[in-house]
């Protein structure tokens, strides 16, 4: 596999899904060759998942809970417009059903025999035409579920920072009608635009930042196949508006399938700190072990993964022997293969199973000094990105060929060199989206964009001071290691209430 260089530059579930008793299955799973037992179509590889830590309790995972009804509630994108199979929007006389090469319609082959999947969206619509409709369209059908995904490109206002207020005010009051009906609220409400200048194209992000504020779960759809302008990536759109198939797998690729398992809140907004949160300190019993290892159940394709790494000191070790701080495995036929970041004289990317650097910093990894690290895979790229607090360090590309991720690790990797004993981790998250430079700006400044979050170790119930064996901070989602760790404090990122006034916009920043 050859690579080059690239240019750089909890809540509970909702009153009536509880009432209706909506088959709670659960599958116990062995930690040592997990299966999970969910297939193809949801996701998974098909090759086992496993968590090599022998002598843990078995994880239980819920992998067959039945859903009940999800209703799509969108304009033109959600109805699949773009797609070469879409014809019209979703009507009765189709049982309400999305075109099969579009996200929605992925989204409702994979949970076949989990969940009704109704979708209501109408091209050309608005949040204002959404609100119109909401007691026709949505709540005959009396969802367990509405994912409110409607665009942005109709949305009225004259400025960008009007346009996206009157949407944050609108999706606010759609949020309260669906969780007035008992079900939960998914909002979508950023994807590709390659019309209008950056300031209308970055506006919608204020939306999902509100979204955030306000403890509502979100999808992001422009990670996966934007630009770093939030245009499309070429060949991805036929008018500049909507995606065609390649973008709508993209698409699908990023919805995160275990926020409906879980059917969790998203918590506040806010910055994330190791004193607060929980930090690793990675142990001297098992060097070759990861500290912890976050394994999705749903493998994506793109991910986000972030840490800030402080090194031990002294580190006159790390000067001769390089250590691995985090990498991530991917199945490639059949076969775990991992990509390593390691910490020597200085930090550096490896390629799998050799010493080959793929990318290298110039700053010292024996200093003391905590850095923030962020790995970004996207899939249509085939680029790996590589930023240090906040910053592209490098890019390379020609990495195609891992199927799906199965784990990203940190402090370490399982069987492969050995770990920086007495350093510390701190500030995992790990998105199923593939971040833009922006966004990893914005992380890095503390404004941690929840919505999207696939795991937040920090929220995670860690027990303080003792060995971590197996936790989940989400069904959908294995987190073990075998670090000391430190108390998470109960404040860390707390669920709020509906907030008004979290959701003014004060400025509008473009895109760096």
């Amino acid at each position: 596999m050859s690579a080059q260089h690239v240019s750089t530059g909890r809540s509970v579930l909702s009153r009536r899904l509880l009432l209706q008793g909506l088959g709670l299955g659960f599958t116990t799973l062995a930690v040592n060759g997990i299966t999970s037992g969910v297939n193809a179509q949801t996701m998974q590889s098909g090759a086992p998942l496993k968590v090599p830590l022998p002598g843990e309790a078995p994880l239980k995972v819920r992998t067959d809970r039945q859903l009940g009804t999800i209703v799509i509630f969108g304009s033109s994108t959600a109805a699949g417009c773009g797609t070469s199979m879409w014809k019209h929007d979703p009507t009765a006389e189709n049982g309400w059903d999305s075109p099969p090469s579009s996200w929605a319609g992925r989204f409702r082959a994979a949970l076949a025999g989990r969940a009704t999947v109704i979708n209501r969206s109408i091209g050309g619509t608005n949040t204002a035409d959404s609100l119109k409709r909401f007691d026709t369209d949505v709540v005959p059908h009396a969802p367990n579920f509405v994912i409110l995904a409607t665009g942005w490109a109709n949305q009225v206002g004259k400025t960008p920072k009007e346009r996206a207020q009157s949407y944050i005010n609108d999706a606010l009051t759609l949020v309260r009608k669906v969780r007035a009906i008992g079900a939960v609220p998914i909002v979508i409400c950023d994807s590709p635009l390659s019309v209008g200048d950056n300031a209308a194209r970055v506006a919608q992000f204020e939306v999902g930042r509100a979204m955030d504020a306000n403890g509502i779960l979100r999808w992001s759809f422009c990670g996966t196949a934007a630009t770093d302008t939030f245009g499309f990536m070429p060949g991805l759109t036929p008018d500049n508006y909507h995606g065609n198939d390649v973008a709508h797998e993209a698409y699908f690729d990023a919805v995160d399938i275990g926020m409906l398992d879980m059917a969790v809140q998203t918590s506040s907004r806010r910055p994330v700190s190791a004193d607060k949160c929980g930090a690793w300190t990675i142990s001297e019993t098992s060097p070759t072990r990861p500290a912890v290892r976050i394994a999705p159940f749903y493998r994506p394709r793109s991910f986000t993964a972030i840490l800030t790494f402080k090194p031990a000191v002294p580190a006159a070790d790390m000067v001769h022997e390089d250590k691995i701080v985090t990498a991530f495995n991917y199945v490639e036929g059949g076969e775990e293969k991992p990509l390593r970041l390691v910490a020597g004289d200085r930090y550096r990317v490896l390629a799998e199973g050799s010493d080959r650097v793929l990318m290298e910093s110039d700053l010292p990894a024996t200093d003391g000094v905590p850095h923030q690290h962020a790995l970004v895979y996207n899939h249509l790229r085939d680029e790996l990105r590589w930023y240090m607090d906040g910053k592209m360090i490098d890019a390379v590309s020609g990495l195609r060929g891992g199927e799906r991720l199965v784990a990203f690790t940190a402090g370490g990797a399982d069987g492969i060199g050995q770990a920086p004993v007495g350093s510390v981790i701190s500030g995992l998250l790990f998105y199923r989206t593939a971040h833009l430079s922006a966004e990893i700006s914005r992380i890095y400044s503390g404004d941690v964009g929840r919505g999207s979050l696939s795991a937040d170790v920090v929220d995670g119930a860690l027990s303080g001071g003792v060995a971590i064996n197996t936790v989940t901070t989400r069904l959908d989602l294995a987190v073990s290691g075998v670090a000391a760790a430190q108390s998470p404090s109960k404040n860390c990122a707390p669920a709020v209430a509906l907030n008004p006034e979290a959701a003014k916009i004060t400025t509008i920043r473009s895109a760096r």
